[in-house]
């Protein structure tokens, strides 16, 4: 999601919305998402409204 983070809600919100009416069909029962654990106002957002089912590994390497 790429929005204000003063937004972030109503965006995220307004986006669930929309998946939900796309999906009527019954065909999907889940949806997953991920989100950068350094933007505390999608963490917040997604911490909300989805449920953890576990944690995976995040690796870095400097280059340079």
């Amino acid at each position: 999601m790429v929005a204000d983070p003063g937004r972030a809600l109503t965006a995220g919100l307004a986006l669930l919305s929309e998946a939900s009416q796309e999906m009527t069909e019954g065909t999907v029962t889940a949806l997953a998402a991920q989100c950068p654990s350094d933007a505390p106002h999608l963490t917040s957002f997604y911490t909300r409204y989805f449920k953890e089912h576990g944690r995976f590994p995040i690796l870095e390497k400097r280059l340079a």
